[in-house]
């Protein structure tokens, strides 16, 4: 089972502009829970979600700006530093991006772990 503790930096585009965020997780068994960062209008998020084999998939619920819960589903990489989504539950696209920084690379939907 994959291991998400930690921390993530990254980049997700909603309607052709980039957001920056931060996130923590930290994984217990197969669940895990955390917060995320936007460095946008959004601000904090709450995350929780299940790890199963390399199949994760989570649900994001920002504490103030947004009612509306997010949900995500994707598979990690074997050396457990990207997560690849799958799939984005929301009422608008959203296509995401997540890197450590010195890891840099050009946008292609999945995402790193800073550590």
């Amino acid at each position: 089972m994959a291991d998400l503790s930690g921390n993530w930096l990254g980049t997700y585009w909603q309607d052709d502009i980039p957001s920056r965020f931060e996130a923590t997780f930290v994984q217990s068994g197969n669940t895990f829970s955390g917060s995320i960062l936007d460095d946008n209008y959004l601000g904090e998020a709450q995350v929780n979600g299940e790890v199963i084999g390399r199949t994760v998939s989570f649900t994001k619920r920002y504490l103030v700006t947004s009612p509306v819960p997010v949900r995500y589903t994707g598979m990690v990489s074997e050396n457990e530093d990207y997560i690849y989504p799958r799939r984005v539950e929301y009422r608008f696209a959203v296509f995401w991006f997540m890197v450590s920084p010195t890891q840099w690379r050009e946008p292609d939907c999945r995402f790193t772990n800073s550590a």
